[in-house]
């Protein structure tokens, strides 16, 4: 199966948005769209494919914030919206995070289709996602691991030379540190990350260099 993937910066926050689309059935995956719907709907034009699954690796409001518009645009009846069931809490509340960095933000009493109890292999527009459960940034932090193209979706658990914060709702730094070393640091050395902000790096860069994960007392 051919796979094409796009990726734009989206929102306020500049969201890593990633679209997956399967180049055979012209279904598209949207992990993290955290606004920007028309620029979404224009990539999705160009290869003439068909929203059909919003795909959250948390549920922090910059990487929610565009889920309400893009499903209108899909319909929401057609569209399947996943995250993990830890952040349920995070996505109930999204208007309130939101309003802490006087951002304005309206779900429209959207709700996930599908919940993320455990690592769930995922089979979304017939593209096929393995899920790596990665606490720490939020309870319910996921990464979105494309092994035939050897791709992470990382969320924001890890970054270029850095790490997600811990200071809101929930997070935990031992629990974050502990997932990025057990789950991300043990997939192959030259796994690509996609970051939820920033540039792209590699399960190897980041093993040698992030100095979060270089540090013994960690």
């Amino acid at each position: 199966m051919s796979i094409t993937i796009e990726y734009l910066p989206t929102g306020m926050l500049e969201v890593t948005c990633s679209i997956l689309i399967n180049d055979e059935t012209k279904e598209a995956v949207v992990i993290d769209g955290g606004g920007n719907e028309n620029e979404i709907f224009q990539i999705l034009q160009k290869h003439d494919a068909k929203l059909t699954t919003l795909l959250f690796t948390h549920g922090h409001f910059d990487h929610i914030g565009g889920a309400a518009a893009l499903a209108e645009r899909a319909g929401v009846d057609n569209i399947e919206i996943i995250m993990h069931k830890e952040d349920e809490y995070l996505w109930t509340n999204a208007k309130e995070q939101a309003g802490r960095f006087q951002i304005p933000l309206d779900m429209n009493q959207l709700k996930p289709t599908r919940w993320i109890e455990d690592e769930d292999t995922l089979t979304v527009a017939g593209i096929r996602l393995e899920t790596l459960y990665t606490p720490g940034h939020s309870p319910g932090s996921c990464c979105f691991y494309l092994r035939e193209e050897g791709i992470l979706f990382s969320g924001d658990v890890i970054f270029q030379g850095s790490i997600g914060r811990t200071d809101l709702w929930k997070g935990n730094f031992e629990t974050l540190i502990s997932s990025i070393r057990n789950k991300i640091l043990t997939l192959p050395k030259e796994t690509k990350i996609i970051p939820g902000h920033g540039p792209a790096t590699s399960v190897a860069s980041e093993a040698s260099s992030n100095p979060f994960l270089n540090d013994e007392s960690y």
